[in-house]
């Protein structure tokens, strides 16, 4: 766990020092640290229950203090960052799923305040965001392209798992969005101008990527509806082949069951020729047909 109070400058003290000095403070820990440092727990609110998560990022008023939890939008090459936090007048708690994420080090050192600190760490585990969004632009190009050349083999899965990144990532700002609007409210007075401005600038960032989003998704209805004609046209293609093959041996067939009955009279039964008649009959036909046929771009 770590404690910081800014007093002329940054400094990292106790948390019982932070509490007797009669300045704002901020506490970083992750799960464990709050689960055993009983000090810690005599500061919180007293009807704040732990781990209480209704969504990824949220944000809830009460009367003396803000609680709430964000995450940051990840892929697989990507650290998950998990918060959840306690603003009040006099301190910024902040649990962090792991340590190991050690940005909040760099920006201590440009941040006035515990709350200019919050509205920077926000911030910086959103910054990659639209490089994130960007590619998921980039396989969606790659699979229209797929897509119009007919290479229909691999698209359902690809694109299953691009609609799952977008309505993830939709909803994740939609969430976002909500979440900005709680911190905006203030209702605490624990913003200055200069963090309102921050929050307000990740709020209308948040509002653009959404929208970006949600031209994605209808990007990729429009891709999918690509891929169903291009399967249509490839249904309708072997059934014109399977149609073309069937009206091709249709007179053959009709000839071999002319002769396949058992009447007496069929003269062509005594006939020395009547077997390669009936033979070159079917070829002749059958040709004749494939010519038609071939002339009605069938094939």
């Amino acid at each position: 766990m770590h404690c910081y109070q800014w007093i002329d400058k940054i400094s990292e003290v106790s948390l019982d020092q932070a509490i007797k000095n009669n300045h704002s403070y901020l506490i970083i820990c992750d799960k464990e640290d709050f689960n055993e440092n009983q000090l810690l727990k005599k500061i919180l609110p007293e009807k704040w229950e732990k781990d209480t998560k209704k969504s990824k990022c949220y944000a809830e008023n009460h009367t003396e203090y803000i609680s709430g939890h964000f995450e940051n939008l990840t892929n697989l090459n990507q650290t998950h960052i998990e918060i959840q936090f306690i603003l009040s007048k006099t301190y910024c708690l902040l649990i962090i799923n792991s340590l190991t994420f050690d940005h909040y080090h760099e920006l201590l050192n440009i941040s006035s305040s515990p709350f200019d600190f919050f509205t920077k760490l926000l911030e910086k585990t959103h910054e990659k965001d639209y490089d994130l969004i960007s590619k998921i632009e980039e396989r969606l190009d790659d699979l229209e392209d797929c897509a119009l050349d007919n290479k229909l083999d691999t698209f359902g899965r690809s694109y299953s798992e691009i609609r799952f990144q977008i309505r993830h990532s939709y909803r994740h700002y939609l969430q976002l969005e909500d979440f900005c609007d709680k911190l905006l409210e203030n209702h605490i007075n624990i913003f200055n101008k200069g963090t309102l401005f921050a929050l307000t600038r990740f709020f209308e960032q948040s509002k653009r990527l959404c929208e970006y989003l949600r031209e994605l998704r209808e990007y990729s209805m429009q891709i999918n509806e690509v891929y169903e004609s291009q399967i249509n046209l490839r249904e309708n293609h072997t059934m014109k082949i399977l149609t073309s093959v069937t009206i091709l041996f249709t007179p053959a067939m009709l000839i071999v069951g002319w002769y396949g009955m058992n009447f007496d009279n069929m003269p062509e039964l005594d006939w020395y020729f009547g077997y390669l008649f009936v033979i070159l009959l079917s070829l002749i036909i059958t040709i004749i047909t494939f010519i038609i046929l071939k002339n009605k771009k069938f094939f």
